[in-house]
């Protein structure tokens, strides 16, 4: 019985805190422009956001397009997640089968897995997350061969 009362207690404390917690925690909005493409085809747009974890992921989402980007190792394999959290960074990174870096777009029902290709990706003054993309991959699930390409602008990120 006493340890159910204790429980009951500290429920009552602690479940409150952490809801409380929540809400009063920030939490950054999408925002900034991923646009990409495939094969050359119609460039499409969604908003964007960073989730700033090592390793950092970038994710879109519209209705037409979805976006990811894992960041991996720059070109001098050194981890870029801890360079892309300071403002006023440049990092280029190699997308290749075996590097860590991974990027995949799916549009209007269509998507390529990037195999080989590169990154470069920016911060400005603020933080934010700006950059290109061009690699060559597969559709998912098969082993057709696409491109994909686009740009990354203001992408914010919640460190």
């Amino acid at each position: 019985m006493q340890a159910r009362l204790a429980f009951l207690w500290l429920s009552a404390i602690v479940i409150p805190g952490c809801v409380y917690d929540e809400l009063l925690a920030t939490h950054i909005m999408a925002g900034g422009v991923v646009r990409a493409q495939i094969n050359g085809g119609t460039m499409h747009a969604s908003t964007g956001l960073g989730d700033g974890k090592d390793p950092l992921a970038v994710n879109g989402f519209a209705a037409d397009l979805t976006f990811g980007l894992i960041v991996g190792d720059d070109a001098l394999s050194a981890a870029a997640t801890p360079q892309l959290v300071n403002a006023n960074v440049t990092v280029q990174l190699p997308i290749t089968p075996l590097s860590k870096t991974r990027l995949q777009v799916n549009l209007e029902g269509s998507g390529c897995d990037a195999q080989n290709g590169t990154v470069n990706l920016h911060t400005d003054g603020d933080k934010l997350i700006s950059g290109d993309f061009a690699a060559s991959g597969t559709v998912p699930g098969g082993s057709t061969v696409c491109q994909v390409s686009g740009t990354l602008d203001k992408i914010p990120v919640d460190r």
